[in-house]
């Protein structure tokens, strides 16, 4: 392969390593976002049944 045929092929496979790159980060940055997601709606169930108990318990 020539010197210019293997930079470009070079340039091409950095090109690659950094989209992947890039698209793992993204997955990762809505892995933490979906966690956080899933401990509201946890305590906002917790909550939801503390209330419901409380009201089941009043009447």
């Amino acid at each position: 392969m020539s010197s210019p045929r293997l930079a470009a092929a070079l340039a091409r496979a950095d090109s690659a390593l950094g989209r992947a790159e890039r698209a793992l980060g993204r997955i990762e940055a809505r892995a933490a976002r979906d966690e956080a997601l899933r401990g509201e709606v946890r305590a906002a169930l917790a909550e939801l049944d503390q209330l419901i108990a409380a009201r089941e318990d009043a009447a």
